[in-house]
């Protein structure tokens, strides 16, 4: 199952998944966001998809129900 990661920095935040295929790609991110002082990975959490795991990012920060950017613009659900 993917695993998808949260990293805080002062003044921000940035979650990402870490697909097999795209490894090298993500490791290069956390080398970079490694180098920066205030950037600490806070969570880790494995879902199904991008919606499973924005739904869990959504739980674990308390904002509530996910909406989905197709469910904004009335477009059908993405596929993955």
């Amino acid at each position: 199952m993917p695993q998808y990661e949260l990293w805080e920095y002062d003044g921000g935040h940035t979650f990402f998944g870490v697909p097999v295929a795209e490894v090298e790609y993500h490791e290069r991110v956390r080398q970079l966001l490694a180098e920066e002082p205030q950037a600490v990975r806070t969570w880790t959490v494995e879902a199904t998809g991008w919606d499973a795991a924005m739904q869990r990012l959504y739980d674990h920060k308390g904002w509530g129900p996910y909406r989905p950017i197709e469910d904004e613009l009335g477009l059908p659900p993405d596929p993955t």
